[in-house]
């Protein structure tokens, strides 16, 4: 199998044609058994589901911010940092999946990596702003060291 991104539609092709060659679409999530009342999920399926995020107690995120006892704008910059490297995070898997996918031209690889290497460039300014206005107001609402602690701990999550 050749190295391509699992968010690739050639690298989805690619595994239908491997798991079953002869599947059509149609039939290719489940089967029902006549005899009993299962549902079987095709290979596929399975495969698949597993790249499906996970929801396992991701209803918030940002509970431990809210639980904390921090003053409320240094929570809401808290969460605004998380939400910039969650989506520095998902550039640079999109930077990776480009680089990885053997099927773009030269020219669609480099326009590509130009718009993500850009949009990275943008979330590192804004992350960099946020830390700064962290720092200032943490410093202008005259943080105590536990609170300052519990800062540190929800950053390094």
């Amino acid at each position: 199998m050749n190295k391509l991104s699992p968010t690739s539609p050639s690298y989805v092709s690619e595994l239908v044609s491997q798991l079953n060659p002869t599947a059509k679409p149609a039939g290719a999530s489940a089967s029902l058994s006549s005899n009993r009342s299962e549902v079987k999920i095709s290979q596929l399926g399975q495969l698949l589901s597993s790249f499906a995020p996970q929801q396992t107690n991701k209803s918030n995120p940002n509970q431990d911010i809210d639980d904390s006892d921090l003053p409320d704008l240094i929570k809401t910059i808290l969460k605004q940092i998380r939400k910039l490297q969650e989506q520095l995070r998902e550039q640079q898997q999109r930077l990776q999946a480009i680089m990885a996918n053997q099927h773009l031209s030269a020219d669609e690889r480099k326009t590509q990596l130009l718009e993500v290497q850009a949009a990275i460039s943008t979330l590192h300014t804004g992350l960099s702003a946020a830390m700064k206005t962290l720092h200032k107001t943490m410093s202008d609402q005259g943080l105590s060291k536990e609170q300052m602690a519990t800062v540190a701990s929800l950053l390094s999550k």
